[in-house]
């Protein structure tokens, strides 16, 4: 008997539960429209009986925490999906107010499978649903069928997998995120080289980004450190603090920045304060600087360490929007 994660364990009580809640509604509407079930009446009800009793046994073993439903993912999801085209079936076929069941399967294969699931959930549920449609119009001759309603439907299930999917892909590419700044570099900034190296490395991995300076100080050392990676090459240097007398506009001093182009006569900037984001108009860096590396796109992070304080900047990334701001905060 395998364990689960915490995760997985949320995961599986979450839709557990709205399982429940579901069958309790399907029931709840079948008791005061009984009109819907239509020929299938009895069989309809009893049939959401028994899918009550089955939610509500996997609604107590999703919360027994020493028990795993890990294995039984795949069971029950082809078992939902199953019984709700049953369901659908017994209540106007394609004209059945119940064919947004189909969503539940949907989110459920894109919480525990992601994309992946999101996606052969989605062919499986357009399929049987599109079947149903045809088979009520061509064999039973279902006076009560309509061809747009079939269309506006299936639309409408491709578009929530299509959405569901796209949500499922963006948290992989944050997660992918997360763990490299969980992987983050630590380390003692005396070893100049190999640590810069690294770190910029790990930086430019992180964030996309062709080219990146990071600028730093330290206590007691009339220098400033200048470390360049570009297009995976390494170059650190040091310059005279005279070099660079102020690397930030005055404004920007104290915060983690990003501009569209800073090579325009009056870039606009977004920057990071206790007040949230804000917004400033002129040149973000030193005249030295945007002259020497020939800056458009930036993105600015401080770097603030016991022993130091500097800034990284990246440089020439295809898209910069608010999010890569705040992930590239994190960076410290």
């Amino acid at each position: 008997m395998s364990l689960q994660s915490p995760q997985q364990s949320r995961i599986e009580q979450l839709i557990a539960i709205t399982r429940v809640v579901m069958a309790v509604a399907a029931l709840l509407a079948i008791w005061l429209d009984p009109s819907h079930p239509a020929r299938y009446a009895r069989v309809a009800y009893a049939s959401l009986t028994c899918y009550l009793v089955y939610a509500l046994a996997l609604a107590l073993l999703a919360w027994q925490a020493v028990v795993s439903l890990r294995r039984l993912r795949f069971t029950t999801h082809i078992l939902d999906l199953a019984f709700f085209s049953f369901l659908i079936y017994l209540t106007e076929g394609s004209a059945s107010p119940f064919f947004v069941y189909f969503v539940f399967s949907l989110v459920c294969a894109t919480l525990r499978w992601r994309w992946h699931g999101t996606l052969w959930t989605a062919i499986a549920v357009l399929m049987m649903f599109i079947g149903m449609g045809v088979y009520g119009a061509i064999v039973l001759d279902d006076p009560a069928f309509r061809l747009n309603r079939v269309i506006i439907r299936a639309v409408y299930l491709a578009v929530a997998a299509a959405l569901l999917g796209y949500l499922a892909a963006h948290k992989r590419r944050v997660d992918s995120n997360m763990s490299k700044l969980a992987a983050w570099p630590r380390g003692t900034f005396r070893e100049l080289a190999a640590l810069a190296q690294n770190e910029l490395a790990h930086a430019a991995d992180l964030l996309h980004a062709p080219r990146v300076l990071m600028f730093w100080e330290e206590p007691e050392e009339p220098w400033i450190h200048l470390a360049v990676w570009s297009h995976n090459t390494f170059h650190l240097s040091r310059e005279s603090p005279d070099t660079f007398d102020r690397l930030v506009a005055k404004p920007l001093i104290d915060a983690s920045f990003f501009s569209p182009d800073a090579r325009v006569p009056v870039p606009r900037v977004l920057y990071t304060s206790s007040a949230g984001m804000l917004s400033w108009d002129g040149a973000p860096l030193h005249p030295n600087v945007q002259t020497r590396f020939a800056i458009g796109p930036v993105l600015s992070p401080r770097l603030r360490g016991a022993t130091f304080e500097g800034r990284l900047l990246f440089l020439d990334m295809r898209r910069l929007t608010p999010d890569e701001l705040v992930l590239s905060d994190l960076v410290d």
